[in-house]
Parts: C-alpha cells; sequence; structure tokens
C-alpha cells in the first residue's frame, strides 16, 4: 500500500506546479482590488501584499487566493486515485512551505504581470478549498463512469460536487444517480440542469422530497416573472428609487432566466420523476433540442414515458 508521505508528494507536486503557472486575475477581481484599495496595476498588488496581513490584506489574499474550477478539474484525476482527509491539509502545507511559494499574478489580457509570495496561511487556505476531504459517494463515481463517456466532463462533475456541502444521503444520492442515466450529457445546458440539481438538493434535508422542492423553486420562478412584469409597468410610470420609497421590492431575476429555470425543472421533473405537480404543468413544456433527422428519438422517448 501506497505510504502517507508519497500521497502527500504526489498532490504537493500538483498544486505547486498549478500555482506555478500562476493566477490569471479576472476582470471582477480587479473591480474589487480597484474599488476597496486603489490597486490597479501589478506595482500596487505587489505593495499591497507586501503589508503584514490585516483583516483587510487576509480579506485580499483569500480572494486572490481562491482556486478556481479549471485549477481544481486539473487536479481532480489525482482525487479519483487518492483519499485525502482534514489531517493530510497541515503536511501538505509543511511539505509546500519548505521553501517560499512565489507565484505570477496575470492581470486581465495578459497585459502585465507580477510575482508574489504566498503566505503559509493563505497557503493552508488554498488548500483547505480544494475540498481534499470531500469523498464522493461510491454508487455516483460509478454513475459519472457509466453514463458521462467523457473524461473532461466527468472530471468537472467530480468538481461541482466536490464543491457542494450536501451530505449524501440515500436520497440524494438515488436522485444525483438518476439525473446522471436520465440526462443527455450532451446537451448544452446540461452543466446548468446539473448546477441546478446541486442547488435543489442544497435546499433540502436529507431524506426531504426533491421532488417537491423543486416544484416549489418552480413556483418561486413563476412568481418572480410575475413580479417582474409588474415592476415594468411601474418603472414605466416612475424611477427606480420611487418605488423603493414605496417598499415595493425590484425583483432582480430577469423573465428569461426565470423561463430558462423553469425549462429546465421542467425536463429534470418529467425525465428523473415522470411529471410535475398537478396544477404546476405550463402551457408548453421545454424538452430539449432535438435533431431533425430523428436521432434523438430515443431521449423523446426517454422522457415522455
Amino acid at each position: 500500500m501506497e505510504s502517507e508521505e508519497s500521497k502527500h508528494r504526489r498532490l504537493a507536486d500538483a498544486i505547486e506546479a498549478l500555482l506555478a503557472d500562476g493566477i490569471r486575475l479576472t476582470p471582477e477581481v480587479m473591480h474589487y482590488l480597484d474599488s476597496a484599495g486603489g490597486i490597479n496595476t501589478p506595482e500596487a498588488l505587489e505593495q499591497a501584499v507586501s503589508i503584514p496581513l490585516d483583516q483587510e490584506g487576509e480579506t485580499l489574499f483569500e480572494l486572490v487566493f481562491f482556486p478556481d474550477v479549471a485549477q481544481q478539474i486539473r487536479l481532480e484525476p489525482i482525487f479519483v486515485a487518492d483519499h485525502y482527509n482534514e489531517r493530510d491539509i497541515g503536511p501538505l502545507v509543511d511539505r509546500l512551505s519548505r521553501t517560499p511559494v512565489t507565484i505570477p499574478l496575470y492581470f486581465p489580457a495578459n497585459t502585465e504581470t507580477c510575482r508574489i509570495v504566498i503566505p503559509q496561511e493563505s497557503l493552508r487556505q488554498f488548500i483547505r478549498r480544494l475540498n481534499i476531504d470531500r469523498t464522493l459517494y461510491p454508487r455516483i463515481e460509478d454513475a459519472i463512469n457509466a453514463h458521462t463517456g467523457d473524461r473532461c466532463l466527468a472530471l468537472r462533475l467530480r468538481v461541482m460536487l466536490r464543491n457542494t456541502r450536501f451530505s449524501f444521503s440515500e436520497n440524494t444520492v438515488t436522485f444525483i444517480c438518476r439525473f446522471l442515466a436520465e440526462m443527455e450529457p450532451a446537451a448544452s445546458d446540461y452543466l446548468d440542469m446539473f448546477a441546478l440539481t446541486c442547488d435543489t438538493i442544497e435546499e433540502t434535508g436529507p431524506g426531504a422530497d426533491i421532488h417537491s422542492t423543486l416544484m416549489a423553486r418552480r413556483r418561486r420562478c413563476a412568481e418572480a416573472i410575475r413580479q417582474t412584469r409588474n415592476s415594468e409597468l411601474q418603472l414605466s410610470g416612475q424611477p427606480v428609487e420611487a418605488l423603493i420609497m414605496k417598499g415595493i421590492n425590484i425583483v432582480s431575476m430577469s423573465v428569461e432566466e426565470a423561463r430558462r429555470h423553469m425549462g429546465w425543472i421542467d425536463r429534470i421533473g418529467l425525465s428523473i420523476f415522470g411529471r410535475i405537480d398537478p396544477g404546476e404543468c405550463p402551457e408548453t413544456v421545454n424538452l430539449g433540442v432535438f435533431e431533425k433527422d430523428g436521432s434523438d428519438i430515443k431521449q423523446v422517448i426517454k422522457i415522455l414515458k
């Protein structure tokens, strides 16, 4: 059996290589740095992180050194082969901290860059946020391998599940496995529907009725559409400030977004549960996009059966 030291060395080497490639600062991160501290150049960022960390400095490091999905996907093959837990974080930090960890930070459009040393505590937080102690349920792993047929997609699904917080109860495991078995992974909105599935499970308890939670979410979308239309009518006659002063809520979800979510819920509900609640059925049900040549007829039958 492989030693703990070998296991730690493999993951530490992969993290070190990942960090050596640098972190790309998104426009959203740059907007925060600029608005919060006037940091908009490599020189300003280098100066900011050279100051001993206070609460504001910790926030800056937490923002910059937060693993993104692409980085997690790159490391996920290691977690397929080995299991890690909370006790592994300390040895990983110790191994990576033997020499200062210096990484390049790339500004948007790769126009500028700077190199900074990661404080040990920020390195610890980076590793912790990889959720290395989150072990996927074996039945879910088997379902991903059986139904995706695409390694990149399989790794992305694993990372999405690794970043969730719900427990893998029999109820949630069955629901996820049925999603993987019934939904078409080639659909352009497959990952969006899987994200909605994970969000829905987050709303429920371990033994809760997931179908009921889905339908409740659908009702909220329908209500958002109604409120948005009312807001649009009211906004046509007076400014937003006036409506807010009257205590009228301005819904942030657009009609298009709400309809899109309702369409995903319809497809999940029909494919997995074979129904949506009486009185919940829309005038038209979005069954997804199918090929005109009839090659997707099996998918149509699967949804409607």
